[in-house]
């Protein structure tokens, strides 16, 4: 498994790196289960990297989508295995919401979306709950937390 995980750590720099592929580069931390990434079907114009840490969630998201262009990878969102300023977006799927997400782990992954993410690049939070799995969550009583999250994370 270590070989693997290798070989497509190489294949992702080596897609990100090469200049010669002009390629809309996007980066989903916390691909979980229903990850972003999986928009990479049919599409040639971007390359998707998914990071999760739950092994179980990435072993899914590998056998479910085989396209080309779309790479997970098991890593932490604190040291994301790509070069700096190499995307054009970074998603944040279930992160910001999550109260067993230390903030400080939580300002780690902001620092890291800011030292990949491209000059100009766009990064997104999506929160997405149902009934079933949803928490104690009062999103507009943390805006303002989160701002201050994102500003010291090097954003303004």
């Amino acid at each position: 498994m270590m070989a693997m995980r290798e070989g497509m750590f190489s294949n992702i720099v080596e897609s990100i790196e090469t200049p010669k592929k002009k390629k809309f580069r996007v980066l989903e931390v916390g691909c979980g289960g229903l990850p972003i990434t999986s928009e990479a079907k049919g599409r040639k114009d971007a390359i998707y990297v998914g990071i999760e840490i739950d092994q179980e969630s990435l072993i899914k998201n590998q056998a479910e989508n085989q396209e080309p262009n779309a790479f997970f990878v098991q890593a932490q969102g604190e040291n994301v295995p790509l070069p700096d300023r190499s995307v054009n977006q970074v998603y944040f799927a279930n992160i910001f919401g999550d109260d067993e997400i230390a903030v400080d782990s939580k300002l780690a992954f902001l620092k890291e979306a800011y030292r990949v993410l491209k000059l100009n690049g766009v990064v997104a939070v999506l929160e997405y709950y149902t009934p079933n799995n949803a928490r104690n969550l009062r999103i507009d009583d943390r805006s303002e937390s989160l701002v201050k999250l994102f500003k010291a994370g090097g954003f303004s």
